[in-house]
């Protein structure tokens, strides 16, 4: 509305107006709507006198005269037509009279619904606001008309007092039905008394004289009285004599005669009450629409840059001070504030040139609108914020910065405003310190906060609870628990600041103090609704929102205690009422539960990556279009921020016990944050507690850039952590994962063991001092990712570096009393080294005798656990030549004492082939008993099996590894006699089941088919064929034995199995297969289908590693010429399987090592130095990927260097190339380890 037309409201009715606009805004203000307002919507609606009219025809069959007396009370009409033709046909005289349904509600109808009226009130028997309330989008009005509807309609409600049509009667129209009323419709009377308690109360489309209204009026005075009553006002355009509005005065009813208003006639209702509306409005507060009207978006081009600075300082203040004060300004609001701000983030004045003040107090108002839109200190703002704390020293005491260039006292500066300039430093000292925290810049935040506490004289109340709470949060951040608990018991807010009371109270629940935190949080909402209650009358956003954010608090740590208490049901009845009064603060867009919903929507996802250059292919063949994206806003990024300044502002604890609210909203912005504030993020993810999330911040490409320093410092505060929470560990839960000092103990193993890779091998000998420690702790089941942790470790070291711990993992005790939860996370650390004897370059050991003695006492118990452990070590000791010749007897002892009906050695961690190379008794063979294990171990023959069910494998058939692996590790017990047994065996195994892998069963959901569960099945088959029967098998074997191979062998190609690697592992027994062999070889390594393309490769190296003839014909191509092709072409993401067979050629057979071999092989590794460097943008590997040819391609380097050195030939250029990047410091240690022991050749 206009102010032009504002002034025209005459003075004599705009209090009235403006009570009534005030009251609907803040929810309380009813209307009662008459049978006038339904003229809106056609002329032929009867108002109460045309009624009258019609009645008085019924009952006396003529029209009324109007020069004649007219009659004067319709209620004893209705009477009267009701004894002559019967109630029936009076209402059927009603419906026939009032034209409901042949006519559409008005305009009016939708604008009065569109209002926030607490309740509509009608005596109409129409349908028009009914029908109009499904046109209102923005609210939603549930009907009422009958009495036993009350208690369960939600407000707002369209009240039917006086019957509906179609059917709902009796319509209440006659003299008796208004003197019975109250008695048979006291819930409706009931209702519209407790309206006009609690409400102002509006009269539409009532005349002065409607017998409706006075009868109701006078049922509520009855009642009430006049004294209790809210105001009433009769709005509308009337022609009241004198005495009949001082009847209504007497009433306590106030006529809003609209009338007297410009352009409105006497007889004008319809105009009159759209401008009501209008009116009504343009009085809803501007401040839910706050900022009202910003000005200014961006800089003006080529303005001078003091200038739009001094005028964008004038435009926010005004803003900040008309600010509503809701505690978390809301969604939409935000972002309207942030459209108008964030241009300005990069547009900060020159300090040198700025006017005194200026500077200083444009930056306060971008950090406080920064702050509004829950966003955090950008770094080039945070750099401006230092130099201006260190430019002003707005105090008279204290010790400015020793480059002060502005402080009181000096005559040149005494105009300046130092109150708000010290409001102003104040706010951006406080700012910063959080700015500290949240980047991890710990000793600035410690500087930071000493320097603030020096002026706590100067701190308003507010900033001093911020400090409290600041400093409860950097000791979370920093992982402290017992400072966080003594900061927590030395905050104790005043109960004036409810607020704060809540976000402490949020806290100690946080960290586990649940029963006191439920009853702060409790008393900090009923201080909230005390200090609401003393606002009578007015609306206080701050405490309404304050309301809002307390309501979640309590609620939430509610729900966490009832949880723990198991009293979940007790909490049913509550959360009605909880959910009724948050949708009354709705209205003032205090709904912090819609924050939260917006954030999960947000950042539900993984973030996208952004690209500078994207390409779209188009329609037209061969034609790319490439868009260059010029915006550098990461929106996904600033939601998270928000979100988690979000959670501070409110107090909001992602877990509490073992009830999580915001917990998966959490993890979502850990990766979104993470590439700008990693501190932050790490900080987030142990609040969060969930270990599964750890890899979106510590996943290989994210530990790739820390340096090994970094890696030593995060490890070193973790194990600080750990320690300074034992007892908080001790007494926890950790089923329920209950406390923080339990969440650190089953996340933080698992972050350690990722950052293994990169620290040094001091920080690693600190880990595996932890190791043992926890071990041996009572405390340990309380610990997750042990196992990780362990294994990780030890896999980071060099074979030199493992083969040096072996007495400190003696030292390592076995752990005592795990239950089933944990008995996987505590191994024996000898199970994980990869060492199967003494490196050459290892210097000599000695194990104390004493430690080995303790293991063969422990190997000699019933105990099968314990045996268990002992053998796994004193084995890791023999195999490291670190027992002498008794204990290696005395080890043959121990391990064959306790046996499997086969006669081998049972309850170890080995396979049973692993024992033919070990120790044993003189008196026993274990070849003998290993072959009779194997020749009584069928194979899984489905056609033998009553079961007609096909069990899942996937191929782990445990014989298979048996029979393999006894074939390997420096020697074989198979003979060809072995060989011919285990092939008839293998025939029928195929003859049986092969029809299987024709069968068409599609596969269920997450299980394999069943002729893809055959496949794998096989595929071991195959495997025996290539490792045992082939190579065993001679060119004098039996011809019946040859052909049924070579049967075997072509059945298998014939059910397109890959067979390539079996079929070269059989060409000397047929030599004149090899150029047919040879040219299936080359054309896998260009198939497509990865499976067929790796057996390819291992036919390969069969071949060259297995010592079978590879000479061929000029025209055909031999295996090592092949795989120097492959190894020029073919992509790198394909290639490490080929890169295996060079490193396995070097260290096996390096007389295989041709030139070709070895220009392929370098002119592959110079491409892959440039195509694995991790931070070279390479669309064909992804980080992992890059990685793992990376490891590879660096064994594969390490070798040639051997290689070279040994023969005493000059190393490659690309070698030393590798060489020099592998050994870097910051490399991972998979990678450098490859090297390790190179500089001893």
């Amino acid at each position: 509305m206009s102010k032009e037309f504002e002034a025209d409201v005459p003075d004599s009715i705009r209090p009235f107006l403006n009570e009534i606009a005030t009251s609907l805004w803040a929810r309380r203000a009813a209307v009662m709507v008459g049978a006038g307002f339904s003229k809106s919507a056609g002329d032929e609606f009867p108002d109460w006198n045309q009624l009258g009219d019609l009645l008085y025809q019924k009952a006396h069959g003529v029209k009324p005269d109007p020069a004649k007396q007219k009659y004067l009370n319709v209620l004893r009409l209705a009477e009267e037509v009701q004894a002559a033709i019967g109630r029936p046909a009076l209402e059927n005289l009603i419906r026939s009279n009032i034209p409901d349904l042949d006519n559409e509600p008005s305009s009016l109808h939708v604008e009065l619904l569109e209002l926030l009226w607490v309740d509509v009130f009608t005596t109409n028997y129409d349908t028009l606001l009914e029908r109009a309330s499904a046109k209102v989008v923005i609210r939603r009005y549930e009907p009422v008309v009958n009495k036993e509807d009350i208690p369960y309609a939600i407000k707002p409600r369209i009240v039917k007092l006086h019957g509906s049509f179609p059917s709902d009667r009796p319509f209440i129209i006659t003299e008796e039905d208004y003197r019975r009323y109250p008695h048979d419709y006291a819930p409706f009377v009931n209702t519209v008394q407790q309206a006009l308690l609690e409400n102002t109360f509006c009269l539409i489309g009532f005349s002065g004289d409607d017998p409706n209204f006075f009868h109701w009026i006078g049922w509520i005075r009855d009642n009430l009285g006049r004294e209790k009553m809210q105001k009433i006002y009769l709005v509308g355009v009337f022609d009241l004599s004198i005495a009949s509005l001082q009847l209504l005065a007497q009433r306590g009813i106030v006529v809003v005669d609209l009338s007297c208003c410009h352009g409105i006639e006497k007889h004008d209702h319809k105009k009159a009450l759209s401008w009501f509306f209008e009116y009504i409005r343009s009085k809803k507060p501007d401040a839910l629409d706050w900022p009202c009207n910003p000005k200014t978006m961006h800089p003006a081009h080529g303005a001078d840059r003091m200038q739009e600075v001094q005028k964008i300082t004038e435009e926010w203040r005004q803003q900040r001070q008309a600010y509503p004060g809701w505690l978390i300004l809301p969604h939409g609001n935000r972002e309207n504030l942030w459209v108008f701000t964030k241009a300005w983030v990069n547009y900060l004045p020159d300090t040198e040139k700025s006017p005194p003040g200026l500077d200083i107090e444009y930056v306060f108002e971008l950090i406080w609108r920064l702050e509004r839109c829950l966003l955090p200190v950008f770094n080039n703002i945070a750099e401006f914020c230092e130099k201006l704390l260190e430019k002003y020293w707005p105090f008279q005491k204290g010790n400015p910065p020793a480059n002060c260039q502005i402080r009181p006292g000096e005559e040149k500066f005494q105009d300046l405003k130092w109150d708000d300039l010290r409001q102003a430093w104040l706010a951006i000292a406080v700012a910063m310190l959080r700015f500290y925290r949240e980047e991890g810049y710990l000793d600035k935040w410690r500087e930071a906060e000493n320097r603030i506490k020096t002026l706590s004289d100067h701190l308003s109340a507010e900033q001093r609870e911020f400090l409290n709470y600041e400093g409860f949060l950097f000791s979370l951040f920093t992982l402290d628990l017992p400072n966080a608990k003594q900061r927590l018991e030395n905050w104790r807010p005043n109960e004036a600041q409810p607020y704060w009371m809540a976000k402490r109270a949020a806290g100690l629940a946080e960290i586990g103090l649940l029963s006191e935190a439920e009853t702060i949080s409790r008393d900090a909402l009923e201080n909230v609704r005390k200090k609401l209650n003393q606002k009578v009358g007015t609306t206080d956003l701050t405490l309404v929102s304050l309301e809002s954010n307390a309501m979640l608090l309590g609620k939430y740590i509610q729900d966490a205690a009832a949880l723990e208490k198991g009293e979940w049901g007790t909490l049913q009845d509550k959360r009605t009422q909880f959910n009724d009064r948050w949708n009354e603060l709705k209205g003032f867009k205090c709904d912090p539960w819609n924050e939260i919903k917006l954030f999960e929507l947000t950042l539900k996802n993984p973030p996208v990556e952004r690209k500078i250059v994207t390409e779209k292919r188009e329609l037209d063949i061969g034609r790319v279009t490439r868009s260059r994206h010029f915006s550098s806003t990461d929106q996904e990024g600033l939601s998270a921020y928000a979100f988690l300044r979000f959670c501070e502002e409110v107090g909001l604890a992602f877990l509490i016990g073992n009830y999580t609210l915001t917990t998966n909203t959490a993890v979502g912005s850990l990766q979104c944050i993470s590439r700008f504030s990693f501190f932050w993020a790490v900080a987030t993810l142990v609040r969060v507690g969930d270990t599964k999330a750890v890899d979106n911040l510590f996943s290989r490409e994210s530990v790739y850039r820390f340096t090994a320093n970094e890696a030593d410092q995060l490890i070193q505060s973790y194990l600080d952590a750990l320690n300074k929470c034992r007892d908080d560990i001790r007494s926890g839960d950790a089923f329920r994962n209950d406390s923080y000092g339990v969440r650190l103990a089953q996340l933080l193993p698992e972050i350690m063991s990722r950052l293994c890779c990169k620290c040094s091998i001091r920080t690693k000998r600190r880990i595996l001092e932890f190791v043992t420690e926890l071990y041996a702790s009572t405390d340990k089941t309380k610990y997750r990712n042990v196992k990780n942790l362990t294994e990780r470790l030890i896999i980071s070291l060099s074979e030199v570096e493992q083969y040096s711990i072996v007495p400190d993992l003696l030292k390592i005790p076995f752990p005592e009393d795990l239950n089933l939860l944990v008995k996987d996370e505590f191994l024996n650390p000898f199970l994980l080294l990869e060492l199967n004897q003494k490196p050459e370059c290892a210097p000599a050991m000695e194990i104390q005798p004493g430690l080995v003695d303790h293991l063969f006492r422990q190997a000699a118990l019933d105990n099968s656990d314990r045996r268990r452990w002992a053998i796994t070590s004193l084995v890791t000791l023999h195999k490291l030549q670190l027992l002498d010749d008794s204990q290696s007897k005395k080890l043959a002892g121990a391990i064959w004492r306790v046996t499997d009906h086969y006669g081998l050695p049972d309850g170890t961690d080995f396979y049973k082939f692993v024992f033919l190379r070990l120790p044993h008794p003189d008196n026993i063979d274990p070849v003998q008993r290993f072959k009779n294990y194997v020749k009584s171990t069928p194979f899984p023959t489905q056609k033998n099996k009553q079961d007609r069910g096909v069990g899942i494998t996937a191929g782990y058939i445990p014989i298979v590894p048996e029979i393999i692996g006894a074939n390997r590790n420096g020697g074989s017990i198979w003979t060809a006699e072995d060989a011919v047994e285990i092939l008839q065996r293998l025939l029928e195994w195929w003859d049986a089941d092969k029809d299987r892998l024709s069968e068409k069963e599609p596969a269920t959901a997450g299980f394999p088919s069943i002729s893809e569960e055959f496949r794998s099945r096989f595929s071991r088959l195959v495997e025996l064929l290539a490792e045992v029967v082939g190579p065993k098998l001679s060119a004098d074997s039996l011809d019946n034995i040859k052909t049924s191979l070579s049967r075997l062998l072509k059945e298998i190609r014939e059910y397109e199995l890959p067979v390539l690697e079996a079929e070269a592992a059989c060409l000397h027994l047929y030599p004149e297969q090899k150029a047919d062999v040879y040219q299936r070889i080359n054309e896998a390594l260009i198939s497509n289908q990865d499976n067929i393309e790796k057996d390819g490769l291992k036919a390969i190296a069969k071949i060259i590693l297995g010592g079978i003839d590879a000479e061929t014909s000029s025209l055909q191509p031999d295996p090592v010429f092949m795989l120097s092709q492959y190894l020029t072409w073919r992509p790198a993401y394909s290639i490490t399987p080929a890169l295996w067979i060079v490193v396995r050629i070097l260290k096996n057979s390096p007389t295989s090592f041709s030139h070709s071999l070895e220009a392929a092989t370098q002119r592959r590794l110079s491409r892959l130095l440039t195509e694995t460097a991790y931070d070279n943008d390479n669309p064909d590997l992804n980080f992992d990927e890059k990685l793992e040819v990376r490891r590879i391609s660096s064994i594969l380097a390490a070798a040639l260097w051997t290689y070279y050195n040994l023969r005493s030939l000059s190393v490659p250029e690309v070698v030393e190339k590798w060489r020099e990047a592998c050994l870097s410091p910051d490399e991972f240690s998979e990678i450098r380890n490859a090297w390790g022991d190179c500089d001893t050749v």
